[in-house]
């Protein structure tokens, strides 16, 4: 089938030829004889009234155009001009980059006699300040109200990053149901350590003193509290909690009828005194950030070290990552089976003997 021709109209042929016309004058927009080129569109535009518009406007924004573009042009000129000028009269200057660096690498002038400057972060302060302290003492009202607490307010402690700003000598417990708890020698504390602290012997350290010694606890030695030093005293660890009156280690528990329970001596050993050791021990688990005692390490064989830390969860011997080794080890010990025909009773990996059973009983 054969394709239809394009047509093209009179009109806009004659809008073609006057663009095409608009685009030489516009390039020749300074030339001497541009106006007589713009006479031109009437005849190329003819009688349609709107295409002559059109070129009008678009021969103007052309020129405009041009005039902006020559203005821009002769601003900048006379900028760099100026520029030329001024570094002709200050001598010759160095690249802007260049004479940052050298500016940076030129060392300041010191005073003489003037002190070295200090390396790594600020000193803290050398004093607590009188909205800390009065702070710390409102908190001391809050926390021990209710406890029957016997203590001594002392002066703020400050040396450089240890103290606190409202320590206390924490004497004992007094509730009057009971025998006066006093501790030997009394430790300097924090409130929130003292808290903790009548919290545990009211909840955990009497109830189980009655329950495996038949009497309460009228005393609780004790070996350390606050003391401006890192963990096991070595520089390299960090800064302990005793350091903030926030710690105190426990190492003997006297009762009423003067019976004295060590955790050095009866720890280990097999009774009531080491089950009392054992369950007091659990309890500071559920009362204290962080409590240690003989089964953590030999830096605490003879006593319980109990701190406020704040944790996530509280932290009772081991970390976790201890634990799992622990159980991973226990795990690769194999079982002990016993002869054939003999009455001995398996032992099991962590090594506790199982009872021996007869009819419904359990010895």
């Amino acid at each position: 089938m054969r394709q239809r021709e394009p047509q093209f109209t009179g009109t806009a042929v004659a809008r073609a030829a006057a663009l095409a016309v608009l685009s030489f004058i516009a390039a020749s927009a300074t030339a001497p004889h541009a106006g007589a080129w713009t006479q031109s569109f009437h005849g190329l535009a003819g009688a349609n009234p709107a295409l002559l518009i059109e070129v009008r406007h678009r021969f103007r924004h052309h020129r405009r155009s041009h005039s902006n573009r020559a203005k821009r042009e002769e601003f900048v000129q006379s900028r760099r001009a100026d520029l030329e000028s001024k570094s002709s009269m200050q001598g010759p200057q160095p690249p802007a980059g260049q004479a940052s660096k050298e500016a940076a690498k030129e060392p300041m002038e010191k005073p003489a006699g003037a002190a070295p400057e200090p390396m790594g972060p600020p000193p803290p302060p050398e004093r607590w300040t009188a909205a800390e302290v009065e702070a710390g003492r409102m908190d001391c009202v809050r926390r021990l109200s209710g406890l029957h607490a016997l203590f001594g307010q002392l002066d703020p402690i400050k040396e450089g990053a240890c103290g606190t700003p409202a320590p206390i000598r924490l004497l004992g417990f007094e509730n009057g149901r009971e025998p006066k708890l006093v501790f030997s020698p009394p430790p300097t504390a924090s409130c929130k350590m003292a808290e903790a602290l009548g919290r545990w012997a009211e909840a955990v350290l009497q109830p189980y003193a009655k329950a495996h010694l038949g009497q309460p606890i009228v005393q609780i030695g004790t070996l350390s509290s606050y003391n401006c030093r890192s963990r096991y005293d070595d520089p390299v660890q960090r800064i302990s909690q005793h350091a903030y009156a926030n710690a105190v280690d426990i190492s003997e528990f006297i009762t009423a009828k003067g019976e004295h329970i060590s955790v050095l001596d009866h720890w280990n050993e097999s009774g009531e005194r080491s089950a009392f050791l054992h369950a007091i021990h659990d309890g500071a688990c559920e009362i204290f950030g962080t409590t240690l005692g003989p089964d953590a390490s030999d830096s605490h064989k003879n006593h319980f070290h109990l701190d406020m830390k704040e944790r996530r969860r509280p932290l009772c011997d081991f970390t976790p990552e201890q634990l799992r080794a622990r159980e991973e080890a226990k795990k690769r010990v194999p079982a002990k089976v016993p002869a054939s025909g003999s009455d001995t009773p398996a032992v099991p990996a962590d090594g506790t003997p199982k009872p021996r059973r007869q009819g419904n009983t359990v010895e």
